[in-house]
């Protein structure tokens, strides 16, 4: 399922910090972890076999009784008969799993990248290649475990930098952050093509338009505005238009308020001072 271009540019609107703003109505997914809400959109438990450190060890043969932990290998059931859909990634771990264990970096790389689309193929989620209106991050202290799982949504906004959407557990869902967390930590990004309907809803939950600009995402910035130098906001759906932007909209009259340009939105704007 996709998100909608208009509620994708509705997300653009929003300044991004590092910590993000909650989500609205997102009470239903705080409690979990960060993989529910990127993988599922649901509370899943660590028991099901969706949870990442179930399809860790059932791929990785991982010995967890001594400090650090080691990669002995493929668990002899990692097969693509055992796990439809991720036959090209248990390939690529055949092949690289070796030079992986002896420390390749290049081949661990390779590694960390196929567990992560095996985790979404078993999630339902479809990696793709050249497609990056959706990703799929993971950060992970090792090369064959993880610590940290988000989503991103490209803007419609040219230029705008990704939008981050994530959680930990017993914190809300944050959307508007710029950054994935545990920021220190190596990670993997990858494309994948749709979202589920779940993570779609929640996305759609926040309603509200920021004070950036709809078209184009730029910033009031500090000054007032003055007379040649307008800004304007829908007094019905509440977007913003920068001067550039808000003068190619249609209707115009004496008081120089417009037509609100969104699809739907019989609105007019207003000018604005300060945003």
């Amino acid at each position: 399922m996709h998100v909608t271009q208009d509620q994708t540019r509705k997300l653009g609107t929003y300044r991004l910090t590092r910590d993000g703003l909650t989500v609205p109505n997102s009470a239903a997914i705080t409690p979990a972890a960060c993989w529910n809400f990127a993988l599922a959109g649901a509370v899943v438990l660590g028991s099901d076999v969706r949870a990442p450190e179930k399809i860790y060890a059932a791929i990785l043969d991982i010995n967890e009784f001594v400090v650090p932990n080691v990669v002995r290998g493929l668990q002899p059931t990692a097969t693509a008969a055992n796990h439809p859909g991720c036959g090209p990634y248990l390939e690529t771990l055949a092949m690289c799993i070796d030079s992986a264990i002896a420390g390749m970096q290049a081949a661990q790389d390779i590694c960390r990248d196929a567990m992560v689309r095996i985790v979404a193929v078993k999630n339902g989620l479809t990696p793709c290649d050249n497609n990056d209106r959706y990703k799929l991050h993971m950060k992970g202290t090792t090369w064959f475990g993880w610590d940290h799982w988000a989503l991103s949504v490209k803007p419609q906004q040219p230029g705008r930098p990704r939008i981050f959407v994530q959680t930990t557990t017993g914190t809300t869902l944050q959307h508007a952050c710029n950054v994935i967390w545990d920021e220190d930590l190596p990670g993997v990004s990858i494309d994948i093509q749709e979202l589920h309907a779940a993570q779609v809803g929640f996305l759609n939950n926040v309603t509200a338009y920021g004070n950036l600009c709809l078209v184009c995402g730029a910033a009031h910035g500090p000054a007032r505005s003055n007379y040649a130098n307008m800004w304007h906001r829908c007094t019905a759906c509440r977007a913003v238009y920068c001067p550039t932007h808000a003068a190619t909209l249609s209707g115009g009259r004496a008081d120089r308020t417009r037509d609100c340009s969104r699809l739907a939105c019989n609105g007019r704007t207003e000018l604005l001072d300060m945003v």
